[in-house]
């Protein structure tokens, strides 16, 4: 029997058992709040609510599974009969059972990102665009975003505004892609990531009676992560919710990191006026250390208009937060190395205890190079996929090709692979007559030797053997499992013999072989507790639908873990260090004369920090050697947030040394005391009129005013006139590199 008061504190207990209603759980960083989800589903189903009649949505496969074995273990009887899965999965399984009625069949294919920029680039090249300027990345963004606010592509077209902005943007052609694209997409029977989402808004949109089919079906709805939903998924759920008004949305709106992603934060407020719901704050981390909390809680107050709370631990009061200059990204990424191997020795951390946090994937390189230097293993988190692997992805396609023949972007990719004597010159000829005759590719290439195509006998045979292979497969893809097609496939065209005739191919071979393995799992999962769907069909909505926290797990490796910032969210580790908390990558120089974008870098970098869970390491340089030059940026605004009670600060930066008695200057390993004195700022005038000073006439150590920077102290001069460039501390700035016949600078002091 469940003691749910021992099990849970006042507030967790209140969010589990109000389960009747629209309810908003605002859950801060290490609140417990996968325990508050699965808990409230247990209490639900004590209380006799069926378990078929709660619908979980969550962001990431790992999330669902983890909840779903949470959930099997407090009610083993019923808890594998809730329906649980991220929203592209359960909005899946919608559509396939929906999809006449949207112009699809149930075997339609789901385009991943290279699959979606694929046919971009296809569709640039057929209607003769500059692909320079019509990149596939640039357009398919703007096609995401605009899918994100449920704007189709004729609804783009008509707009006046997005067509405007898009000739500001020297794109005006980016509509008339979009509308191809769309009818490519629904030509070829498939759907990109946000097509899935918005199909299923239009299908609730222009279908009452599936709404309320399904409406019928669930009475209880929970969304995890609820911050970073984007506008049509929070529109989904007032469609499912709208009878029952049984919806609870957990999240954070100080974790809100993904509006590139279409996330967004107003979400909150717009849940919580439409269904007028009521508010339950978790408050209690049990993740992090006391100074880890606070420090936390003293940067994020600084946003505006958030959910008021405040997030507190009674963990022990745990050791200061080491704030640290270093002169150098190398001296940066050799102290991160060195602190690992020094606190393993002294603490006994294991490698997985620790983790490096950063701003961008580019930042990774000099932290690879001194753990490999300290013979530290590591781990690159979020790197390439497996499943996204060329050798991976042929056979993908092929299965593809199987489900629906319909997918030209998967026909092409397997056309000629392994080669056989089917080159560009025949495909451009076939694409052409598909075009003119209005067919499919796969139509013209399966009737080939009735068409007209120009072809000569012999490339027409080579494509009748291709056409006729598939044909066997497709008409028994509903007889055999996945694991049985996927097996014969790379049998019958010579995958694995392609493979074995070059040794520099073996590694390939090893992955297709690897990949077959995790074909041979996914049938292997039906245990007979339960039928599981083991067609090639969910085989390959599964492998789609993987998100990028599910491709690798930090966890089952005993190695450092490097990551972004962004990779982490939902992660903790014992000891963390972010990395690189300068002005301009951290937060980014892309956001920072946007007051929204910046309240959302400061977001990220709270929830780098309460990745922490016993010690954090927050660093930043002096010089950063970028785009081929050095650069030196000033330290982050962010750092000047933290209240100097919970860092210790070790450099010499007059910034951070004026704050507390905590902070200490450090050189080396040694401290050489706290009472070095600030640059001496005497204060001009403000009646005087400041006339900029001769470039010659500026020296190493005076005092200097700048008109944007203010007064500072010259710290360096480098280069011969005209290109000497300084290196002055500016007080409310920083340290800045600037060009001095360009700075207008006036003497202060000369001394």
């Amino acid at each position: 029997m469940l003691d749910f008061t021992k099990d849970l504190n006042d507030a967790q207990l209140k969010s589990v058992t109000n389960f009747e209603g629209p309810s908003l759980v605002v859950a801060g960083a290490g609140s417990g709040k996968t325990r508050v989800l699965t808990y409230r589903i247990a209490y639900m189903i004590s209380q006799g609510v069926q378990p078929a009649k709660i619908m979980g949505l969550t962001f990431t496969n790992k999330a669902a599974n983890e909840m779903k074995e949470r959930i099997a273990k407090l009610v083993p009887s019923k808890g594998k009969r809730v329906i649980l899965g991220t929203f592209h999965s359960i909005f899946g399984r919608i559509l396939r059972n929906e999809a006449e009625a949207i112009g699809y069949t149930r075997d339609y294919t789901i385009y991943d990102t290279d699959n979606s920029k694929t046919l971009i680039r296809q569709i640039v090249k057929d209607i003769q665009l500059d692909k320079k300027v019509y990149k596939d990345i640039k357009i398919l963004k703007r096609i995401s975003a605009a899918k994100n606010r449920m704007i189709t592509a004729t609804t783009y077209d008509s707009n006046y505004d997005i067509k405007r902005n898009d000739e500001f943007l020297k794109i005006p052609e980016t509509s008339r892609i979009y509308l191809l694209y769309e009818e490519r997409c629904k030509k070829a029977n498939a759907m990109d990531f946000d097509d899935m989402l918005l199909n299923t808004y239009l299908l609730f949109k222009k279908h009452p009676e599936v709404v309320a089919h399904y409406q019928d079906i669930f009475d209880y709805f929970l969304v995890d992560e609820f911050q970073d939903t984007n506008l049509v998924q929070y529109e989904i759920m007032k469609f499912l919710a709208a009878k029952s008004k049984n919806l609870c949305c957990v999240g954070d709106d100080a974790q809100s990191i993904y509006s590139f992603r279409g996330a967004q934060i107003t979400n909150i407020k717009k849940f919580h006026d439409d269904f007028n719901a009521k508010i339950y704050r978790l408050e209690q981390n049990y993740r992090s250390t006391q100074t880890i909390v606070g420090a936390a809680n003293t940067v994020i107050k600084k946003n505006k208009n958030q959910i008021p709370k405040n997030l507190f631990s009674k963990n022990k009061q745990g050791d200061s937060i080491l704030l640290k200059e270093l002169s150098s990204d190398m001296e940066e990424a050799a102290f991160v190395a060195e602190d690992i191997k020094l606190k393993m020795l002294t603490k006994h951390y294991e490698n997985n205890d620790f983790a490096i946090l950063y701003r961008t994937n580019a930042q990774s390189r000099v932290f690879e190079e001194s753990l490999r230097r300290e013979n530290i293993p590591y781990r690159v988190y979020g790197g390439f996929s497996f499943y996204q692997r060329a050798e991976v992805k042929d056979i993908l396609a092929y299965l593809s090709v199987i489900l629906n023949p319909y997918d030209e972007v998967s026909l092409l990719r397997i056309i000629n692979f392994p080669k056989r004597g089917i080159g560009g010159t025949t495909i451009e000829k076939l694409r052409k007559l598909a075009k003119q005759e209005s067919k499919s590719l796969w139509e013209v290439i399966w009737n080939v030797e009735n068409e007209d195509a120009g072809l000569s006998p012999s490339v027409m045979l080579r494509l009748k053997d291709f056409s006729s292979a598939l044909q066997r497969f497709i008409e028994r893809k509903t007889e055999l499992n996945v694991f049985e097609i996927a097996d014969s496939v790379i049998k019958t065209f010579g995958i694995l013999t392609y493979y074995n005739s070059d040794e520099d191919l073996v590694e390939k071979k090893e992955n297709v072989e690897e990949f077959l393995n995790s074909i041979y799992e996914f049938v292997s999962e039906n245990d007979g507790e339960e039928e599981i769907d083991i067609s090639l069909a969910a085989f390959l909505q599964t492998i789609s639908l993987i998100t990028d926290m599910d491709k690798q797990k930090p966890e089952d490796l005993n190695a450092v873990k490097l990551m972004t910032v962004h990779s982490a969210k939902g992660l903790e580790f014992p000891v963390v260090y972010v990395v690189g908390m300068e002005d301009g990558l951290f937060p980014s120089g892309l956001t920072l004369e946007s007051p929204i974008k910046l309240q959302e870098e400061r977001r990220l970098f709270y929830v780098a920090m309460t990745r922490a869970m016993e010690e954090l390491s927050i660093s930043f340089c002096q010089t950063r050697y970028k785009y081929n030059r050095h650069e030196y940026p000033a330290p982050s605004r962010f750092l000047r947030d933290i209240d100097n009670q919970f860092y210790e600060f070790s450099g010499t930066n007059p910034l951070f040394l004026s704050q507390g008695t905590n902070n200490k200057i450090m050189s080396g390993n040694s401290e050489i005391g706290n009472e070095k004195p600030l640059p001496n700022f005497k204060k001009v005038s403000e009646t005087k009129p400041l006339h900029p000073s001769a470039e010659g006439d500026i020296k190493v150590g005076m005092l200097v005013n700048h008109n944007k920077f203010g007064k500072g102290k010259v710290l360096n001069l480098e280069g011969q006139s005209p290109n000497t460039k300084a290196i002055i501390f500016f007080k409310n700035s920083g340290e800045k590199t600037l060009l001095l016949k360009f700075a207008k600078l006036t003497i202060i002091n000369s001394n």
